[in-house]
């Protein structure tokens, strides 16, 4: 999982969900968010499990309260933009586990008084990170989690993204990208019109260029691969960059769309039906947590997450 993520987050996400979250958690999760710190104390400390880009970091440093954060994630993440420039204030510098599992929590037994996750501890193995989460947990400690819903928009969303990914026409718009770039490299930009190959490459493009850019309307539009054509593209600005450049533009691209559809199946993999809540509240039950809450939650477009809440 972790490579997947890695590079989400290395292009600048600061939340799971990029395009449906664009303004950081805010509505109903900015709410659960406030009613979480507002009860705990100055000097507490707080796990943030699958932390990303530390979007409740920003959240946590723009309320002013005295909290010693620790953010953890599996991928190799870093503090976003907008929280580095409010560390300045921080009483406690917040500590960043990047490249850590909820597996194994490199930290003392009851050290914690507050664990939370929004859409990440559902990725781990919960069998050995939840008995994880209530070792580090103080006596009294709280758990508050928000977990994907199998009927959430989130999910839905994740489901058509993988619907409307066509592997046989990206790895056929990559490879032409790739026959063009040889060409370019071997015989120079002027001998791409008299090449068969790369006249060949460019027409399979503007094939599928047509294809999918033509249907605009969101509703029957592909809007994956909308994207995709739209990045490909951009290639033919760059043919008088140099050659580093050019091949770094196709792989950067061919690796992006891989990890893209590997991150939404992975989203509807491990999203929660009621089933799949009930397991995982049995399973904090048998860790030694006792559950206070479970509960959907909503926001303006309709079923957003599972909220569930407990105490050690």
């Amino acid at each position: 999982m972790k490579n997947h993520w890695t590079d989400f987050w290395n292009s600048g996400h600061t939340t799971t969900f990029g395009a449906y979250f664009e303004k950081g958690y805010e509505g109903p999760i900015g709410a659960w968010w406030q009613q979480i710190l507002s009860g705990m104390e100055e000097g507490q400390t707080i796990l943030d499990v699958g932390c990303g880009n530390t979007a409740l970091l920003t959240n946590l440093l723009q309320d002013g309260k005295a909290l010693k954060y620790i953010g953890l994630d599996v991928a190799d993440i870093q503090i976003n933009s907008i929280a580095q420039e409010m560390l300045w204030q921080a009483v406690y510098p917040p500590e960043i586990l990047s490249g850590t599992g909820a597996e194994e929590v490199p930290l003392a037994s009851a050290q914690v008084d507050q664990v939370v996750s929004i859409f990440g501890l559902e990725y781990s193995d919960l069998s050995r990170s939840v008995p994880e989460l209530f070792r580090v947990l103080k006596t009294g400690g709280e758990v508050n989690f928000l977990l994907h819903h199998a009927s959430s928009i989130v999910t839905k969303m994740s489901k058509k993204a993988v619907d409307e990914y066509i592997e046989v026409d990206i790895r056929q718009a990559i490879g032409g990208l790739q026959t063009i770039e040889d060409v370019l490299r071997s015989k120079g930009k002027a001998a791409l019109k008299q090449s068969p190959e790369a006249e060949g490459a460019r027409g399979q493009i503007n094939q599928l260029a047509t294809r999918y850019l033509s249907d605009t309307n969101p509703a029957t539009a592909n809007a994956t691969m909308f994207e995709f054509m739209t990045q490909i593209l951009k290639f033919f600005r760059v043919l008088n960059q140099g050659q580093e450049q050019r091949q770094a533009f196709i792989d950067d691209l061919g690796r992006e769309f891989v990890s893209y559809r590997l991150r939404f199946e992975e989203m509807v993999s491990v999203a929660k039906d009621k089933a799949g809540i009930s397991e995982f509240q049995e399973l904090c039950k048998g860790a030694g947590i006792e559950m206070l809450e479970c509960k959907e939650i909503y926001d303006e477009k309709g079923l957003l997450a599972w909220s569930l809440a407990g105490k050690k």
